[in-house]
C-alpha cells in the first residue's frame, strides 16, 4: 500500500526528495530533540499522484491527511476547527530544490466563526482571536481563493483547499519555466511536499514573537547570530515590516529565548555541518523551531565560512571547495586583483588558504586564451598554467598588420611579397618572445592562421616566428620553452599531413644550426564535425587536440555566433526550444557526444595524446564538469576567469572522485 503523507517523528534529512526540504528539516529537527510543533507531510508522492488524478486529491490520500490531523489532535490536545480547545495548522509548501512560483504558506488553516469565538474565551484575547482570522481570510483569498461563506467555515475543505493550491502551484508558468531551464530530472523531483503543522501564535501579546536569523552573518562570515524579530507578529512579518528589531535586541526582550537560539544554533551547526537560516516563534516566552535550512551567503561569506569550518574541524578541505560557488567567486577575485583588498586582509588569506586546496585535489589544468603580452601577464598573475590558445590573426589585427597580410596575398610582384612576409614574420616573432618571457617553463600553444593549405609560405613563416622567438628566449633566460604549434580547421587527414610537413621541414631548418633541439609539440583543432568523426587517424599524426567548441557548437546546430547576437538564441531558451545557451555551457547530449567520441578514438590511436578544450564554454562550471569527467587534459579560458575555472575544475575532481573516467 503507497503511503502519501508522513508524521515528522517518522521523516527525516535523508527523505528530502519524498518531504521536501522543509518536511525533512521539520522530521529532523524533531528527530534531534528540538522543541518543533508536531505536524506531518503529505509527499512529493501524492503530488504526483495528484496529477496522474486529473488534478484531485483521491479519497485514499484524503483519508491519509485526516487519519495524520487525528494524530496530531491526540499529541496536541487540541481539536481540529471546533471545540473550546481548537487546533489550527500552516500549511507550507516546498520541493526537494528550490523552485520559484510555488504557493506561500497558508496560517491559522481552521478557523472559523465558533473557532474565533473558542480562541477568545481560551485566550481572553478577543483581539488576538480576530487578528488571527483576518490575516487567514487574506492568506486564503490570495494564495487558495476566496470560496464560499459557508465552505470557509468547514475546517476540512479549508485544508484539502490550501493542500490543493501547494500542488497546483507546481505546474506555475513560473515553476514549469524554471525546472525547464534547469533541465530536472523527473524521476528525482516529482512534485512538492507540502508540511502541516500545530500553529504557535507569535501574535498572542507582547509575550510573543517570530524570528528569522542565521547561525552566522552571510554578507561577511562572522560568527555571529545575524536576523531580525517581531513582537506580536506571524509569518514572514520579522524580514518585512517595520516593527522589525535587529536579533540582539532578543537578548534584552526575551533573555532565556535568546540563549536558547543560541545553543540551537550551535546544535544544528554541527549537526548539518553548515550555516543554517531558522524561523521561529516564540508564544508566551516559549520558543518553537518552524524551519532550518542551509543559509544563501554572499561569495565573501562562503569563503570564510568554508575556511574556518574547517579549521573548526566541521567540515573537509574537499567539503569547502564544493561550498563555493565558481561563478560568484570572481567577485571575490576581482576586489582582491584590483588592490581594493589589502594584501594582508583576512579575506585574501581565506582566498590563497582556497585556492591551496583547489590545486591539491584538480586533475585539469587551466591554460588561458591569450593574443597579447598584457593578457599574459594578467593571466599569469591568477596562476595560469600556460597559454592554451594564441590566436596569430587577433595579434595581427591588434598590431595593425592584417592589412599588410591581405596585400601580400593579393600582390603579383614577388619581391615585394617577400618583403611583406619577411615584415610579418618579425612583428610575429617579437610578439611571441614576450609571450615566452612571460609564461617562462609554462607551455605557450600558438594557433597558426586559417589560410587555405596551399599557401605552405605563411605557414613556413609563422612557423619560424615561434621557433625562433623560443629559442632565442631560452637562450637568454636558460629556460626549457614549451614549444605547442595548432593547426586550425581541420577536415580531412591529407589536409592535416601537408600543414604538418610544411611545418616540420621549417622547424628542422631554423634548428639546423642550433645547439638547443627543443622538443615541438604539432596539434590541430577539433572544430568540425568531420574532423570529430575522424579523429582516430587524425590522432596519428598529432601530439594533441584542442576542441574548438565555438565554431563546432556553430556547425553542429547549423547556428551563427550572430543568432547569439541579434537574440536568437535567447529567445529560444526563454521559449524553452533550448534548455540553455550552447555557446556559454556545452551541449553534451550534441556537442559533447562528438567532442567525447573525439576523444575516446583518438586516445585510442594514441595513448598519450593530450586533449585540450579553449571554446567560450571552457570557463563554464558545468562544461568543465564534463570535461573532467571525459579525460580531458586542460582546458584554455579567459584570463579573468582563470581561477574561477580552477575551483570549477577542483569541485569536479571532488564531485566525480572514485567514479571511473
Amino acid at each position: 500500500m503507497k503511503q502519501f503523507v508522513y508524521s515528522f517523528n517518522e521523516g527525516s534529512k535523508e527523505m528530502r526528495n519524498l518531504l521536501g526540504n522543509k518536511g525533512a528539516n521539520l522530521a529532523e529537527m524533531m528527530q534531534i530533540g528540538l522543541p518543533v510543533p508536531f505536524g506531518f507531510t503529505v509527499t512529493s508522492k501524492a503530488c504526483a499522484e495528484f496529477y496522474e488524478n486529473g488534478c484531485r486529491i483521491t479519497e485514499e490520500m484524503e483519508n491519509e491527511i485526516f487519519d495524520k490531523i487525528a494524530e496530531l489532535e491526540d499529541v496536541t490536545g487540541k481539536t481540529f476547527g471546533r471545540g473550546e480547545n481548537p487546533l489550527l495548522v500552516s500549511v507550507r509548501t516546498g520541493a526537494a530544490v528550490f523552485v520559484p512560483g510555488l504557493a506561500k504558506t497558508v496560517l491559522n488553516v481552521g478557523i472559523n466563526d465558533e473557532t474565533a469565538e473558542a480562541l477568545c474565551r481560551l485566550t481572553g484575547n478577543r483581539e488576538f482571536a480576530y487578528d488571527t482570522y483576518r490575516r487567514f481570510n487574506a492568506m486564503y483569498a490570495e494564495i487558495v481563493g476566496d470560496g464560499e461563506k459557508g465552505t470557509l467555515q468547514d475546517a476540512r475543505t479549508q485544508l484539502l483547499g490550501a493542500v490543493k493550491a501547494a500542488f497546483l502551484s507546481w505546474n506555475s508558468e513560473e515553476a514549469q519555466s524554471y525546472r525547464r531551464h534547469h533541465d530536472f530530472n523527473p524521476e528525482e523531483v516529482q512534485g512538492v511536499a507540502v508540511s502541516v503543522q500545530a500553529m504557535t501564535f507569535g501574535n498572542l501579546g507582547n509575550a510573543s514573537a517570530v524570528g528569522i536569523a542565521a547561525t552566522r552573518c552571510c554578507e561577511t562570515g562572522e560568527k555571529k547570530l545575524t536576523g531580525n524579530f517581531a513582537v506580536r507578529a506571524q509569518g514572514n512579518e520579522a524580514d518585512t515590516t517595520n516593527i522589525r528589531q535587529d536579533i540582539s535586541r532578543l537578548a534584552d526582550n526575551f533573555p532565556k529565548v535568546y540563549e536558547a537560539i543560541q545553543k540551537i544554533s550551535g546544535i544544528l551547526e554541527r549537526h548539518y555541518k553548515d550555516v543554517q537560516t531558522i524561523e521561529f516563534t516564540i508564544e508566551n516566552n516559549k520558543l518553537y523551531m518552524l524551519q532550518t535550512s542551509a543559509a544563501d551567503r554572499t561569495a565573501e561569506a562562503a569563503l570564510k565560512i568554508a575556511v574556518d569550518m574547517v579549521s573548526e574541524e566541521l567540515i573537509t578541505q574537499k567539503t569547502a571547495i564544493l561550498r563555493q560557488d565558481a561563478e560568484k567567486m570572481e567577485q571575490v577575485i576581482s576586489k582582491i586583483e584590483s588592490g581594493a583588498i589589502p594584501c594582508e586582509s583576512e579575506l585574501k588569506r581565506n582566498y590563497d588558504t582556497l585556492m591551496e586546496w583547489v590545486d591539491d585535489v584538480r586533475e585539469l589544468k587551466v591554460r588561458v586564451n591569450a593574443d597579447s603580452a598584457g593578457q599574459a601577464a594578467e593571466a599569469a598573475k591568477l596562476g595560469a598554467e600556460g597559454i592554451g590558445l594564441c590566436r596569430t590573426e587577433n595579434m595581427l589585427y591588434n598590431d595593425g598588420k592584417m592589412p599588410m597580410l591581405k596585400e601580400m596575398l593579393l600582390t603579383q610582384d614577388i619581391a615585394k611579397r617577400e618583403e611583406m612576409l619577411q615584415n610579418l614574420k618579425e612583428e610575429q616573432k617579437r610578439n611571441f618572445e614576450q609571450l615566452y618571457r612571460i609564461m617562462g617553463e609554462r607551455p605557450v600553444t600558438i594557433r597558426l592562421l586559417d589560410l587555405p593549405v596551399t599557401l605552405p609560405k605563411i605557414t613556413e613563416m609563422q612557423t619560424e616566428a615561434v621557433i625562433e622567438a623560443a629559442l632565442k628566449v631560452s637562450e637568454e633566460t636558460e629556460s626549457d620553452i614549451k614549444i605547442e604549434i595548432l593547426i586550425p580547421m581541420i577536415s580531412t587527414l591529407e589536409e592535416l599531413r601537408r600543414v604538418k610537413k610544411t611545418i616540420s621541414e621549417a622547424a628542422k631548418a631554423c634548428t639546423a644550426d642550433s645547439d638547443n633541439n627543443p622538443d615541438i609539440l604539432i596539434g590541430t583543432m577539433i572544430e568540425t564535425p568531420r574532423a570529430a568523426l575522424i579523429a582516430d587517424k587524425i590522432a596519428a599524426e598529432c601530439d594533441f587536440f584542442s576542441f574548438g567548441t565555438n565554431d563546432l557548437t556553430q556547425m553542429v546546430f547549423g547556428l551563427s555566433r550572430e543568432a547569439e547576437a541579434s537574440g536568437v538564441i535567447e529567445n529560444y531558451v526563454e521559449n524553452g526550444i533550448l534548455s540553455e545557451d550552447p555557446f556559454k555551457t556545452l551541449d553534451t547530449d550534441g556537442v559533447g557526444r562528438l567532442v567525447e567520441l573525439a576523444a575516446s578514438i583518438g586516445k585510442h590511436t594514441k595513448q598519450k595524446l593530450k586533449l585540450g578544450i579553449c571554446g567560450n564554454q571552457a570557463s563554464d562550471s558545468r562544461t568543465i564538469d564534463f570535461c573532467h569527467r571525459i579525460g580531458i587534459n586542460y582546458l584554455s579560458c579567459p584570463p579573468g576567469r582563470v581561477p574561477a575555472a580552477k575551483l570549477a575544475a577542483a569541485q569536479a575532481a571532488v564531485r566525480n572522485e572514485g567514479k571511473e573516467i
